[in-house]
């Protein structure tokens, strides 16, 4: 029975893992492959058994129901646990994310190191600069506190610009996104895996842990994943356009570069350094981190706020448009929310 159950374990992950790349929401593929997990091993009900213990005590149900209300308790409850650990900071996050990006914030960054390194190099070195500057700027932002979620959409249409200019293949955008990876679980990264491993530790009694726990082996670990990903898709690019292979837009939507006035650099970064004083030098709640993120990036870059409403449509008001904004942030949460906590039902 126990081989039946780690064969179960083992279908289960990897048609999770096979099904959402291929694009399939894991809303309704996590608890499908719960349900092999379940099947295929004995929920174990017996009241002695501390986790089934907490799933009666806060559910009511007797350990002699039905095992099936027993499954669909643990899978909520997995969920529920998780998002009570990360609603601040997937929350935050996300509003953060939306304020720096419609403030110009990103664009500034973006454009300042475009500018400055990529424009002036061809061949393979301006491909090579190209891709450092996304590394860096990724890293920024990701240090900075801006949810891993809503950094797909905050970078998305920086790296369709850079691709353009730089005259990289589309198909390599996705690899130019997931450069970030490296920094997503760097020790002090003000990101949901170093939260949820904090609150896990809280949960076992272990009180003295620090965002930067793990510090020497997690930065070599960051910084292998960093290397390693960047020399790897350098090579892939440069590869492909020696074929002959060009950027193109395909079925993508052009993306059209707003003529706008943008805050400047230094401005733009002060968001950014002000989580990552806070919550990793400081070693505050992230929740105090986040929210003065988001104060510094709304006080310093108000003016740079568009005056739109919720329809994009022309306001005169600038608090109309960091209404907007604010909504639109909140707005985010609950799929960022939902990516992240319905495979924790099935952990």
């Amino acid at each position: 029975m126990e081989i039946i159950g780690l064969l179960g374990i083992i279908v289960a992950l990897v048609l999770f893992l096979l099904l959402v790349y291929k694009g399939w929401s894991s809303y309704w593929v996590a608890p499908i492959c719960a349900v092999i997990v379940a099947v295929t091993n004995v929920i174990d009900v017996d009241p002695m058994n501390s986790a089934a213990q907490g799933i009666l005590a806060r559910t009511g149900l007797d350990a002699v129901l039905n095992k099936a209300q027993i499954f669909q308790s643990a899978f909520i409850y997995g969920m529920f646990d998780v998002a009570f650990s990360l609603f601040s900071i997937i929350f935050l996050g996300a509003i953060l994310g939306k304020i720096f990006t419609d403030t110009g914030a990103a664009s500034s960054i973006a454009k300042t190191l475009t500018n400055k390194f990529v424009i002036k190099s061809t061949g393979p070195k301006q491909v090579r600069i190209a891709l450092f500057v996304l590394l860096v700027m990724s890293g920024l932002l990701t240090m900075g506190g801006i949810d891993g979620y809503i950094m797909v959409f905050t970078m998305f249409p920086i790296c369709m610009i850079v691709a353009e200019i730089v005259n990289i293949p589309r198909r390599y955008v996705p690899a130019m996104l997931a450069l970030n990876c490296a920094f997503m679980t760097a020790p002090g990264a003000p990101q949901i895996y170093n939260v949820m491993g904090l609150a896990a530790a809280n949960m076992a009694g272990v009180h003295d842990l620090t965002p930067t726990a793990g510090l020497i082996p997690g930065l070599i670990s960051s910084l292998i994943i960093a290397v390693a990903g960047y020399f790897t898709l350098t090579h892939m690019v440069i590869k492909a356009m020696n074929k002959g292979e060009v950027f193109e837009y395909g079925p993508v939507a052009k993306i059209e570069e707003e003529e706008r006035k943008l805050p400047n650099f230094w401005i733009a970064i002060l968001p950014l350094i002000t989580v990552f004083v806070i919550y990793t030098i400081l070693h505050w709640n992230i929740a105090i981190a986040l929210t003065a993120g988001i104060l510094v990036n709304i006080i310093l870059m108000f003016p740079f706020i568009p005056k739109k409403d919720q329809f994009h449509l022309p306001t005169t008001s600038r608090v109309t448009g960091l209404i907007t904004s604010l909504n639109l942030g909140g707005n985010n949460y609950p799929n960022a929310l939902m990516t992240v906590v319905t495979p924790a039902g099935l952990a």
